[in-house]
């Protein structure tokens, strides 16, 4: 009998929609005019009943990864995985930095960390001296703009400072998508 990839399933899609509108809940994000959070809740049921009927609707069984194609869907699971580790982040109760110097310190230490990710990848030849070029100039801007964050909080300028703290969190968050793909390309 033939089967089809977990990603063409429905149940799964439902499943992973649901831990994303749990997470989103979790941080804060709502239906606009829906202080109670109920369409939330109800948002979730729908896609736990929707997933409940694909299984139920099901005619073939699921494979995780044929072995012909294990390289191309690494992506797909690298997605599926960050899914379920941010559910389990609001689940655990974590919370998102609110005060600005909790984001600078979360910011300091994505970068920290970043820059170790930068020198392993080096180290072990996983990165081209080209892109190692792009990635540590990234880094040395997001550094530059944590810094400039940080005067612009002490001068009273919060908006300043919010501003620049928001565009280097964006850098690093996009730094970190392309590390983690060399990270996993070898």
């Amino acid at each position: 009998m033939d089967s089809k990839s977990v990603l063409n399933s429905l149940t799964i899609w439902m499943l992973l929609a649901t831990g994303i509108i749990l997470v989103a809940k979790r941080f804060g994000l709502q239906f606009d005019g829906d202080p109670s959070g109920l369409a939330n809740d109800l948002a979730s049921l729908a896609t736990l009943l929707t997933a409940g009927y694909g299984r139920f609707r099901a005619s073939q069984p699921l494979h995780v990864i044929p072995p012909n194609q294990f390289a191309a869907s690494r992506r797909s699971w690298l997605a599926i995985l960050l899914a379920g580790g941010l559910v389990s982040c609001a689940q655990m109760g974590l919370e998102k930095p609110k005060s600005f110097d909790d984001q600078l310190a979360y910011a300091y230490s994505t970068h920290a960390a970043l820059a170790t990710t930068l020198q392993s990848l080096d180290a072990n030849h996983q990165i081209g001296e080209a892109d190692y070029k792009n990635a540590y100039g990234a880094l040395t801007l997001s550094r530059t703009g944590l810094i400039d964050a940080k005067i612009a909080e002490v001068n009273g300028d919060m908006t300043s400072a919010t501003a620049k703290l928001q565009a280097v969190n964006l850098m690093l968050t996009g730094l970190q998508a392309i590390l983690a793909e060399k990270k996993g390309a070898r």
